[in-house]
């Protein structure tokens, strides 16, 4: 499963009566490696006028986030990790106008998991670091048939040389809310099915369903449907995206799902997300 949920710092300011907040929004993903075990990703984005920048080094401004994340089971650390997340430098903070981004790997054997968030703009002086705990569970059976959980993407390139945003041959930029404005006209995503070669004979034949469906009547919208005749392998790659610049404002899932030759289903995941498209209305019923 994927989540998503705003980080929302506030620093009242002495000098003044007006506040100012630093957003950052984090999601996350699990997957599983068949060499290296499952593991989660972890996405931040970061609102670049929402934090301090100052001169570097380099007579150049920039703006420096701590976050630490710890993974804990039964009271037990499983994970850790804290880092200092630099923006891009710029020589005039009078027009920031973007996000940066981090994305981190924790490996982690199944399980059920408390994890701890915290961040922090390093740059204002006096300020406590905003925290928040949320439960995960990771669950990848080594027998069946199971779907990773549904990476949003921001754009992609194919990779040139490998680091920590490559799979498959692309460099994946992720994006981080589940909330799709008028602005953005595609929906784009990364997934990955596993064990199909465990269940199935090398010459059966199944299908991998990608649709969206109304999150209120779990109606499957037509115009929003892909499928691909697909052969067993211990890994399948779902990387797909959808023209949503006519999908009214709504509420929806993206679903991934696994049929046989019966039509069964026999494995799915799915992700929520919002759309505000005002201009488009469309009969749903």
């Amino acid at each position: 499963m994927k989540k998503n949920y705003l980080l929302s710092v506030l620093l009242l300011l002495a000098v003044s009566v007006s506040a100012k907040n630093l957003q950052a929004y984090l999601s996350y993903a699990t997957f599983t490696s068949p060499s290296d075990g499952p593991y989660i990703e972890t996405y931040l984005s970061v609102v670049g006028k929402t934090v301090k920048f100052v001169k570097n080094s380099n007579d150049k401004f920039q703006a420096t986030i701590q976050i630490s994340m710890i993974f804990r089971q039964n009271d037990t650390v499983k994970q850790f990790k804290k880092i200092d997340l630099l923006s891009p430098e710029i020589e005039d903070t009078s027009k920031i106008s973007f996000t940066f981004i981090d994305q981190q790997r924790f490996s982690l054997p199944n399980g059920d998991y408390d994890v701890e968030i915290s961040i922090l703009d390093l740059n204002k002086k006096g300020m406590l670091p905003y925290k928040t705990t949320e439960s995960i569970s990771i669950d990848f059976p080594v027998d069946k048939i199971c779907v990773s959980g549904i990476q949003l993407v921001e754009s992609y390139v194919k990779s040139e040389t490998e680091n920590t945003l490559t799979k498959n041959g692309y460099d994946l930029v992720p994006f981080t809310l589940n909330f799709y404005p008028s602005t953005i006209n595609n929906l784009t995503f990364y997934a990955e099915i596993y064990n199909t070669d465990k269940v199935f004979k090398a010459d059966d034949k199944f299908i991998v369903n990608n649709f969206i469906e109304s999150f209120e009547t779990k109606k499957t919208l037509s115009n929003y449907f892909k499928f691909k005749k697909e052969v067993p392998k211990n890994v399948i790659v779902c990387f797909n995206e959808f023209d949503i610049s006519n999908l009214p404002s709504g509420n929806y899932n993206l679903v991934i799902e696994i049929k046989d030759k019966d039509n069964k289903i026999l494995a799915f995941n799915k992700l929520f997300f919002q759309r505000s498209n005002p201009d488009i209305k469309i009969d749903m019923q």
